[in-house]
């Protein structure tokens, strides 16, 4: 049975995330993953992390610094 949707899945994303942030651990922009999902060309070297890089952002969607 799939977990998508279910309540219970929703908690436990919500307690990771959580944990992520308080652990200084980036929590990914959602709504990034899915831009990249929906428009990255499929034979595109490289993934979700280095098409982050190409548009100069980090995983949460924040800038990168420059020099990096």
């Amino acid at each position: 049975m799939s977990s998508k949707g279910q309540k219970v899945l929703r908690e436990f994303m919500n307690r990771v995330t959580d944990w992520m942030g308080e652990n200084g651990i980036p929590v990914p922009d959602h709504k990034l993953y899915k831009k990249w999902r929906d428009n990255a060309p499929v034979a595109e070297d490289g993934g979700y992390r280095e098409w982050l890089r190409e548009q100069g952002m980090k995983a949460d969607g924040t800038l990168l610094d420059e020099g990096n």
